[in-house]
């Protein structure tokens, strides 16, 4: 999820304690329980710190890695509330609680997504996806400033307002959840068993795409309320040689990551000044015909047949929000020679 829906989640556990606790909001104990329970909502993603210190290629295979994994649950919880208490005596416990809940809920709410977490590492490597989050989710962010604003402006109680807008919002997650088993199952239904096949919800509850896989073919659309597809890219893979292709997502850094990491990796070749140019992307984010999640390795094939690596980058883009109004790419419905994969910004 987007920083600003954990930072929501954040507050609504303060406004939890303090309607349990009977605490009033102006009170130096409460602004310490606001700080663990938004620092603990957003420490998830504090593995930021690795793109800048290490690049966007580190960042894509350790981003909801080790700092959502299980041991993390206890460790960000512990460092939060060591640190508070050095301002607030004898309150660590509470402190620990409110970030420990705000963590656990920030991963939840990423393996809710379609992004992947490692959630139970080490028990299991498993990135899990539940696909039923889009990374911005409008009720949520809508329910959650609506919420505090009825408080702020003593139109409600904390405790009525999170009663409220919690109960909601947990009930939206349960529909949200039950819906995209039942959107899945229903797209699964028409196609065969051997296709491996994703539906991704948008960001709006009635908002659903499609993306099916097979050996040969791939294509994506839109899935109507009903469960009714709509057919809006396609590509059937050719013969031709993979030599290139197999070296980088093996033997570079950008590719073998991105390999990795694609749930749906679509490719395409080009030779240029004797330069081979090998573009990847992740069909799972797919805006219509645009493909943000992409990398790209340009190679060159030296005299022994080897090949040595020229240039290599990755445009890691969950969302492209132009592609949501527009066709910013074009790709034809059955050749896929001709997708077109947006260049690189990293």
């Amino acid at each position: 999820m987007d920083n600003v829906t954990h930072g929501l989640w954040g507050l609504g556990i303060y406004g939890t304690w303090i309607a349990l606790a009977g605490s009033e909001v102006h009170t130096s104990v409460a602004a310490g329980v606001c700080i663990a329970a938004i620092v603990g909502s957003e420490a998830p993603d504090f593995d930021y710190a690795v793109r800048l210190a290490r690049g966007p290629v580190s960042y894509l295979r350790q981003h909801r890695a080790l700092s959502h994994s299980v041991p993390a649950w206890f460790i960000w919880p512990l460092m939060i509330a060591l640190i508070l208490s050095i301002w607030w005596p004898r309150q660590f416990g509470v402190f620990y609680l409110v970030a420990f809940a705000g963590v656990v809920i920030h991963v939840g709410l990423d393996v809710l997504t379609a992004y992947g977490t490692q959630a139970l590492w080490p028990f299991s490597k498993r990135r899990w996806a539940l696909d039923a989050l889009f990374i911005v989710d409008a009720v949520m962010v809508v329910s959650g400033f609506l919420g505090w604003i009825l408080v702020l402006t003593h139109v409600w109680s904390a405790a009525r307002s999170v009663f409220f807008f919690g109960s909601l919002v947990l009930v939206y997650l349960a529909v949200r959840s039950i819906q995209a088993a039942l959107v899945h199952e229903k797209v699964r239904k028409q196609f065969p068993s051997n296709w491996a096949v994703s539906t991704i919800p948008g960001p709006l509850p009635w908002w659903w795409s499609f993306v099916a896989e097979s050996e040969r073919e791939l294509m994506g659309g839109k899935v109507s309320f009903s469960g009714e597809l709509s057919r809006e890219i396609h590509w059937r893979w050719k013969d031709r040689d993979e030599k290139a292709l197999l070296f980088a997502v093996r033997f570079t850094r950008v590719g073998s990551v991105f390999h990795w990491f694609a749930r749906h990796l679509v490719w395409a070749q080009t030779v240029e000044d004797g330069q081979i140019r090998i573009s990847l992307a992740d069909a799972t984010f797919r805006f219509r015909k645009t493909l943000p999640f992409a990398a790209y390795v340009t190679l060159k094939e030296n005299d022994d047949g080897r090949y040595s690596v020229v240039e290599q980058s990755l445009r890691a883009q969950e969302v492209d929000w132009e592609a949501l109004a527009q066709d910013a790419v074009t790709a034809d419905d059955y050749d896929n020679s001709h997708v077109s994969i947006p260049p690189a910004k990293d």
